[in-house]
């Protein structure tokens, strides 16, 4: 197995063994709330669901917010290849044909899904 190949492989173990920690704090929201990796479980197979089986390459918009990192472990508990992005812009569209892109829109966090190509090297974990 390629280092690349292994990093996705441990990315998806992560991912997948969220709920090993229980209702332990995850995440330290900016309101002061604390959500439990129980819930993080949750909100991040909600999220793989939508981006379904099929392996894509999805783009997502970074920022310090809890919808992109849902998004980004949601993409790795999938096996999916990911592109993270301080925007998610027309020129990286044109670059890479996402399949998924995960973006903040007029204060709303919005996935928007094309049918999977199928054009992603099976190493292809993280695009930065």
């Amino acid at each position: 197995m390629t280092s690349a190949a292994a990093s996705s492989a441990d990315g998806r173990i992560f991912a997948a063994r969220l709920r090993d920690f229980g209702n332990a704090p995850a995440i330290l929201l900016e309101d002061g709330r604390t959500l439990g990796y129980t819930d993080l479980a949750d909100a991040v197979d909600a999220f793989a669901a939508r981006l379904g089986p099929d392996r894509r390459l999805v783009l997502i918009e970074a920022a310090n917010a809890l919808e992109p990192l849902v998004a980004y472990l949601a993409a790795l508990s999938g096996g999916h290849a990911v592109i993270l992005s301080a925007e998610a812009g027309e020129r990286l569209h044109t670059l890479f044909r996402p399949d998924a892109v995960f973006r903040e829109t007029l204060g709303r966090w919005t996935l928007d899904l094309s049918p999977p190509e199928g054009h992603l090297h099976p190493d292809l974990a993280l695009l930065l």
